[in-house]
Parts: structure tokens; sequence; C-alpha cells
């Protein structure tokens, strides 16, 4: 059997095309299903959450109007001093102001109406202006308070709720996955770094500033009903001692330095609190801010005669 000149050749050629247009059939239908993943995360609202800013002195913040609802049925709103409320317009009669971390901010798993500060206002009667961001300490709230003290002529009473992360450095902005500064550029690649992969640890660098201090500072300039609502996490919860070495001996330490400003709660200690409230390790169900509302409420009402008393005594 001869072989025709040259035709060894052709067919070398003509394997290489069907190669290249086997490759570049396989890249456009990589690329429409990659197109079509991307439009499908942009239609399902993954990528409708909140933006947050960097700031010198608090750390970081949601940024402050604007609003979304994350996967098109969890709604969320922010306003012009970045309290996941609506507009500000203090009522004249009585205001609460919620401040915390991610327990206050409720998170994108929740619609707004679920959230702590919402289903405190149903109970109070009066507005609840929530100011939470996750992973905030004790310090960042307070300097927040110290940057809009302006807003605290309005309120009659301020509320933390803190748990045993708070009492330590404050927080400050790391990660992109955790606290967008921006919207992503490919929503699905977004969705899919952030529920799929863990930021990695940041050490926090010493800011030699101390919560007692700062705390004192705030309580000097507000006359008003000061609460401190201690929240454990779920094994703090389950485990007594776990509690008291991490979260309660904070509580017993406000306790002796702020007594006569501020009244210490612990959430552990009241029989409306319940290991299945959690909907993880340390974040409440919608149910569990329904409760943890109802306690709160239920404190706020004992200690305003309290403070009335103590402030009628100032006089």
């Amino acid at each position: 059997m001869f072989d025709i000149p040259g035709s060894q050749t052709l067919l070398e050629q003509l394997k290489m095309r069907k190669g290249r247009r086997s490759t570049v059939l396989s890249l456009l239908v990589l690329f429409i299903a990659l197109l079509c993943v991307e439009i499908g995360a942009r239609i399902s609202g993954i990528g409708d959450f909140p933006l947050y800013i960097q700031d010198a002195e608090i750390g970081f913040m949601v940024a402050p109007n604007q609003s979304g609802a994350f996967l098109r049925k969890n709604d969320w709103v922010f306003n012009e001093y970045s309290m996941a409320s609506g507009a500000y317009l203090p009522n004249k009669k009585d205001n609460t102001l919620l401040i915390g971390d991610s327990i206050v901010q409720g998170g994108n798993p929740l619609a707004q109406r679920d959230k702590l500060g919402p289903q405190l206002e149903i109970l109070l009667g009066y507005p609840v202006w929530s100011v939470g961001v996750g992973g905030w300490a004790l310090l960042n709230e307070l300097a927040y308070l110290r940057r809009y003290e302006r807003i605290l002529s309005a309120m009659n009473r301020v509320v933390f709720v803190t748990n045993s992360d708070d009492f330590g450095e404050p927080a400050f902005w790391s990660s992109d996955l955790s606290h967008p500064l921006k919207r992503p550029r490919s929503v699905a690649l977004y969705a899919m770094s952030r529920y799929f992969l863990s930021p990695g640890y940041v050490p926090v660098p010493s800011s030699g500033r101390d919560w007692r201090i700062e705390l004192s500072n705030f309580l000097e300039g507000y006359s008003r009903s000061v609460l401190m609502f201690l929240y454990p996490t779920r094994a703090e919860l389950k485990n007594p001692a776990l509690r008291r070495g991490r979260l309660d001996i904070h509580g017993d330490e406000a306790i002796a330095l702020f007594k006569e400003r501020i009244a210490v709660v612990s959430i552990a200690s009241d029989p409306l609190w319940a290991v299945d409230l959690y909907r993880d390790d340390i974040h409440p169900t919608a149910t569990g801010n329904s409760a943890l509302a109802r306690i709160i409420a239920n404190h706020i009402k004992l200690n305003e005669p309290l403070t009335k008393a103590r402030l009628e005594g100032q006089r």
C-alpha cells in the first residue's frame, strides 16, 4: 500500500482543525453556562445586600440611605444615620435607641419585620431606632454614639445588646466577603465565595482603648435610661460555667462600675429564652427575635420607674 504524497500532512491538518472547533465549541458552551449562572444569580436577588463604608473613628458601618430585598423577599432598609429604620423622624413622646452587632442588625436571612428592632417597636408602641453591624464590639458602638451624639437628645433610653466577644478591641473592616464596600462585578462568583469560603483570620491590632472608660464617658453625658442585655451564644446558654467565665464576668464588672447608671440584664436567666431560638451558633431565629424583644420590653417597663426616681432625686 502506497501513501499519497502530502496525505499525512492533510490528515494532521484536518485533525487540528477538528480539535480547534471542539475547543471553541467547549469554550462557547462554558461561556453560555457561566452567563446563565450569572443571570440566574442576579434574577434571584442574592446580590441585593447592604453595602458598608470604612470609617477611621467607628471602624466601619452600614452605608446610609439604602434599601433592598435579599433574594427578593427579605427586605432591608437603612436611613441617613445608618439605622435599620425608615427616615429619622423621632416621636415627640418616646424613642428607643437599640444598638449592637449582628444580633441587632438581623442579617440577610430575615425580613425587616422579623428583626429585633421592629419586633421591639411593636411591643413598646413607639419608635425603636436600630443601629447594628455584624462584627461590631462595644467600642465601635460607643464611637457611633459619639459621632451622632445629637440624636441622643430625642432618645428616652439606649439599649445595648452585647455578647462575650464585644468587650475587647474595636472591630475594623477587613473583607469584602463579610462587609462589601461596592457591588461585585459577578454576583455569582461573589455569592460562591461568600457562602462557601471563610474570610481568612485577620489579627486585631491593639487600639489602647478601654470599653470601661468610654462607657463611663458616655454615661456622664447621657442621663436617661441605659440598659445592657447580655446575650449568650448557644454554647454559653447550654454551659453555665462557660457563660460565667466569658459573658457574665463582664456584666458583673459593668454593674460594679456603673450600678447607679446602667441596668444589666442576663438573657440566659430569663425563662423566655431557650436553645431552640437560635438559627446557628449565635443568631436568633425570627421566633427568637420575638422572644428577645419581649424580654427587652419587659425590662424596659420595669426599669422606667427606677430611672425616673433617680432623675428626680438629682434635681
